[in-house]
């Protein structure tokens, strides 16, 4: 059969119609969100950084909006081109916050914004200010005030280090508080500190304060003994120790304690003068009674261990000149005899001590016992010198009476 044009035509516009009406076109739309954005804090900058849409909207994004929030509204602060993914914003306010969103566009319009990021512009601290060093006992301590800025984050800790030659350093402790006690130094040691200060940029400058010696309190005096360079006196005690300086800090005085009891306890317990030398003298004290002394030095870091002696007896005085010493012959030669002397110096008389000089010359001594009495051997015609003395057990005599004349006259 044939077809006439009329109806080929009908036949063709009919089957277009159809074809057309089974597969729609699918209309365009705007972009999705940016995704996983971020902003990381700079000094003076935050770097902001996102991923594309999911979905483009069926058009190429042909660029991006970075938005910041301020003065309760959002503004775009920066238009980037189709394929950036990350910007810098710059000359912002060290310590400020800032808040960002970012958006896409295409041919149709604005996608959503992105989830918020917020971040705040950051530096290193600057230097801790008034450093002070104080030494101790083989220790430092150090203090300080806060940086004059912060760099605009909070700091969180401070690192301490120090160096014996000013040079190399790398040893240090971090704390959070505007002091640090450094231990463990060695006396005689010379030692440099320096303080940093840390936040969340990291570490700043640091301070640096002078160098010390470190010191230590001092050794102990050693022992105590009596003083044999000066005399004996009356209830009196004369004591000296031994002691080096040693790498510890000057020393001040020493402590002298004395003790009728070799524990010390408090109820028995006086102290004795301060004094810069190694050597004191203790005075008033009961004679015959035991004492037991200690001896310790202080300087700028501390007391020392004590250093003890003892028991030291405190001496009696000398005993005064005995009284009317008189000699008379006798048949055997002579006889002399005394009064005791007037005052004993605090403990009983042990001896006389009697010297005999014939023609006074030479000189013969005799020990007495505490009679007041002596025989003693003369020559027929001969003259002879007397004198006595009263004596304490150990210790020293009183003086001599004067000389007495005594002759041995022919029987």
């Amino acid at each position: 059969m044939k077809i006439s044009p009329v109806a080929f035509r009908l036949t063709a516009i009919v089957t277009a119609i159809v074809l057309v009406t089974s597969a729609p076109a699918l209309a365009a739309s705007k972009p999705s969100a940016p995704r996983s954005p971020s902003a990381t804090a700079g000094d003076t900058n935050v770097t902001l950084r996102w991923t594309k849409p999911s979905t483009s909207g069926g058009k190429a994004i042909d660029h991006y909006a970075v938005q910041q929030y301020y003065s309760s509204a959002w503004h775009t602060v920066k238009t980037t081109g189709s394929t950036a993914r990350s910007w810098v914003h710059t000359g912002l306010t060290n310590g400020l916050q800032y808040t960002y969103r970012i958006k896409a566009h295409n041919r149709i319009g604005w996608s959503p914004a992105s989830t918020t990021v917020l971040a705040t512009p950051r530096t290193t601290p600057t230097a801790p200010r008034f450093v002070s060093l104080a030494v101790g006992d083989s220790s430092a301590t150090l203090k300080w005030q806060a940086p004059s800025s912060s760099g605009g984050a909070s700091i969180d800790n401070y690192f301490v280090e120090w160096s014996t030659d000013g040079a190399t350093f790398g040893v240090g402790i971090s704390v959070t508080e505007l002091e640090a006690v450094v231990t463990g130094l060695t006396p005689g040691t010379r030692y440099w500190f320096r303080v940093r200060a840390h936040n969340a940029a990291g570490y700043g400058t640091s301070t640096g304060v002078g160098h010390l010696d470190a010191l230590t309190v001092p050794g102990d005096p050693g022992l105590v003994g009596i003083n044999t360079s000066e005399e004996p006196e009356q209830g009196s005690l004369f004591l000296n120790w031994g002691w080096s300086a040693g790498p510890g800090a000057p020393l001040d005085r020493f402590q002298v304690q004395y003790s009728t009891e070799e524990d010390f306890d408090s109820d028995y317990l006086w102290y004795g003068p301060s004094t810069e030398t190694t050597e004191v003298k203790l005075s008033d004290l009961e004679i015959g009674t035991q004492y037991w002394v200690r001896v310790r030095a202080i300087n700028e870091i501390g007391w020392s261990a004590w250093a003890i002696g003892g028991p030291f007896v405190p001496p009696p005085g000398t005993p005064s000149v005995p009284l009317s010493l008189t000699a008379v012959p006798t048949m055997s030669g002579g006889g002399a005899a005394w009064v005791a002397p007037a005052s004993d110096g605090g403990a009983p008389i042990d001896r006389y001590e009697l010297e005999i000089r014939p023609n006074g010359l030479g000189t013969s001594q005799d020990l007495v016992t505490s009679n007041t009495s002596r025989l003693f051997a003369a020559n027929e015609g001969e003259s002879y010198l007397i004198r006595v003395r009263a004596c304490h057990i150990a210790w020293t005599c009183g003086p001599w009476t004067n000389a007495t004349p005594f002759y041995k006259p022919y029987s």
